[in-house]
């Protein structure tokens, strides 16, 4: 057993170290302030700057491949970012160092605009913090990488993206958002959430919603999930993965759990029809016993989902959620089903009902089980799976994939 001593949380394979709630990283944020003392070149391509300058106007000077360094102390401002324009090889930086904290003067706190013109930008070790609405905002843009940050405690969302494609989070802490997600993608095509430690959020923990009425084709293509720990979200409702309108998913190698709503859903919303393509694999997701509802939920007529080696244990219920329509388009095997103090894991258009009838009426689950994992201790955040199985039976679950 292994246990990451940043997180508490155990694992039964070896795993490589989250990167998550690190509480004094750095950031920038939305609005048009210009104040303080020019700022000072230190070194070629390298800008730093103190709380007592613009972020703004130091960034505004930046060509591709240079970097603009934020200095301890607390930057009171909100800064926009329009039409800032890196390259592929040699993208534009903003990073903050280590105790270099943004709590903005606007509604926002960084806010990058481009109409399709700010792309190839990386913001990293950047802490936000008390934004009256988000912490992060990129609209219009393209090819934004944001790492190692910290959105703490923001009024409606962490991050939120629209009409921006590629964007990567990564090893970020997305936190305490009060009114809505940590994460929200708006009609975002290629979007990338891995590594983040995402909780506290009142709604979802990362909320995919492919918006017609925002332009484009009204969908998200493409969308990467991937060795995320989401836990202690959606007190107003919404799940912890949370996908309307997504084409092409591959959610894997996440850990969930004690969300008060829901766990993985796939759904049509905003869309303009129901996302195809998923693949929902290799994750741990569970609920206390009585709280939460499902683990894996699949509605409407979607095609080529597939769902295999997850460890599902549901509170209220049930582990897996369909709909009629939404059955010929799935695969599902080689799952651990679990609730307490039933065998009806299972529901189609609400009726619930154990594995054997599920396999009878879908010919799905051939090789999965309704067994407790009994996790060696989910008080202790300990999601070590104890239950004795053949290798063949057993789910992988939640594991660190090698090279990441």
């Amino acid at each position: 057993m292994n246990r990451d001593m940043a997180t508490g949380i155990s694992y039964c394979r070896p795993m490589k170290r989250l990167r998550p709630p690190a509480l004094t990283l750095t950031g920038c944020v939305a609005g048009l302030l210009l104040f303080g003392n020019s700022p000072a070149l230190s070194q070629a391509g390298q800008t730093r700057i103190d709380a007592g300058q613009s972020i703004e106007v130091a960034a505004a000077r930046l060509e591709p491949g240079d970097t603009l360094v934020l200095k301890p102390g607390i930057y009171r401002q909100s800064v926009t970012l329009a039409g800032l324009r890196g390259e592929r090889k040699r993208p534009i930086t903003l990073r903050g160092e280590v105790g270099a904290v943004i709590e903005p003067s606007e509604r926002d706190g960084i806010l990058i605009m481009g109409d399709g013109r700010s792309e190839h930008l990386v913001l990293e070790g950047i802490t936000v913090r008390g934004a009256k609405r988000a912490g992060i905002v990129v609209n219009g843009s393209r090819h934004v990488t944001i790492r190692n940050c910290s959105l703490i405690d923001n009024g409606i969302w962490g991050i939120q993206t629209i009409m921006s494609d590629h964007v990567t989070v990564e090893d970020c802490q997305l936190s305490g958002s009060r009114t809505q997600h940590g994460v929200y993608f708006s009609t975002t095509d290629h979007p990338i959430l891995r590594r983040c430690h995402i909780f506290g959020n009142a709604g979802c923990g990362a909320h995919f919603n492919g918006d017609v009425s925002e332009g484009g084709d009204g969908m998200i293509t493409g969308a990467i999930l991937e060795d995320n720990v989401i836990h202690d979200n959606g007190k107003t409702g919404g799940a912890a993965i949370n996908m309307d309108g997504v084409d092409l998913a591959s959610v894997r190698n996440n850990l969930i759990f004690n969300n008060l709503s829901g766990g993985i859903t796939s759904f049509r919303g905003n869309a303009i029809r129901e996302g195809d393509g998923h693949v929902i694999a290799d994750n741990t997701v569970y609920m206390r016993p009585s709280q939460g509802r499902f683990a894996v939920q699949i509605l409407g007529a979607v095609t080529n989902v597939t769902i295999t080696r997850n460890v599902l244990v549901a509170g209220r219920g049930p582990a897996l959620d369909v709909e009629s329509d939404s059955v010929p388009g799935i695969t599902s095997d080689g799952n651990l089903f679990y609730m307490p103090g039933t065998a009806n894991v299972v529901a189609i258009d609400g009726a619930r009902m154990d594995l054997g009838a599920w396999h009878a009426r879908t010919g799905q689950d051939v090789r999965s089980r309704t067994v407790n994992p009994a996790f060696a201790n989910p008080a202790e955040t300990n999601f070590t799976v104890t239950v004795k199985l053949r290798p063949d039976q057993l789910p992988i679950g939640y594991q660190p994939r090698a090279g990441r």
